[in-house]
């Protein structure tokens, strides 16, 4: 079968026309958290180990959530809460083509994850590590609203005792 001359450019333009309309995540953030739902259950996950995370009271879940600042460039993603009170700035390198990624954390723990593409969604897996062994797990979902102003996280924590599900809105602020 012969392949017409035009078909080799309208493929490369599909392609690149295809990776240049990932959503711009780039920018500092803030939660909404009158439009921010969440909700837990109580499910004993066995193969977690450690004592379970706290659940936060009704109404209190984002409390403790700081504003973040994020950067994508190409497959780079980088992730800074800011510093609040005593919490320091906490930063998140990771990549967006699916490769491992390591942070160490206070306090001794480890966070892996991988991150990728899922249409116009930038799906992240995680684990939670203390002294090696897997304490919490989850995934994150962002993507972002038509107009760009509006960033959606959803959110499943899977703890030893408690699985979380948080519908997070972040707002894009200016500095």
């Amino acid at each position: 079968m012969k392949i017409p001359p035009i078909a080799i450019p309208l493929f490369l333009t599909a392609v690149l026309l295809a990776q240049a309309t990932k959503p711009a995540f780039t920018g500092r953030w803030e939660v909404d958290k009158s439009r921010s739902t969440a909700r837990t259950v109580f499910v004993k996950h066995p193969e977690l180990s450690g004592p379970p995370a706290p659940v936060p009271p009704a109404g209190h879940a984002f409390d403790t959530m700081r504003p973040q600042t994020i950067t994508l460039r190409g497959s780079s993603l980088v992730i800074v809460d800011e510093p609040a009170g005593n919490l320091p700035e906490r930063s998140f390198k990771l990549t967006t083509n699916n490769q491992p990624n390591i942070t160490s954390l206070p306090g001794g723990g480890v966070n892996r994850s991988s991150t990728r593409w899922d249409g116009k969604q930038l799906v992240t897996t995680w684990v939670l590590e203390q002294g090696g062994m897997p304490i919490m797990r989850g995934t994150d979902r962002r993507s972002l609203s038509d107009d760009g102003a509006t960033l959606i996280q959803e959110r499943t924590v899977i703890t030893p005792l408690h699985e979380s599900q948080l519908h997070i809105v972040w707002i894009r602020r200016r500095r």
